[in-house]
């Protein structure tokens, strides 16, 4: 007999929304960028994109990871890698 357990820990059991939001809030402090709506949802926009393209095959995770910082930071003429 087998027996399995699957847990779903996407916002069930770890809520990733809220350790993404205390994160990007970590990273403008240190950036000295303004932690606004408008700001957060630049953010979230770049970002959407970014996962959107790798759901469609477009774009390898490893650029993803790289790639949305370096496009949201290039609004505020901030050079990352």
């Amino acid at each position: 007999m087998k027996k399995v357990l699957l847990l779903d820990l996407d916002d069930t059991l770890l809520d990733f929304t809220r350790g993404e939001k205390e994160s990007l809030e970590k990273v403008l402090s240190y950036y000295k960028i303004e932690n606004t709506k408008d700001n957060q949802e630049l953010y979230y926009l770049i970002n959407k994109k970014y996962w959107r393209m790798y759901e469609l095959h477009q774009i390898e995770r490893e650029k993803l990871l790289g790639l949305r910082f370096e496009e949201f930071f290039n609004h505020f003429n901030i050079r990352v890698d």
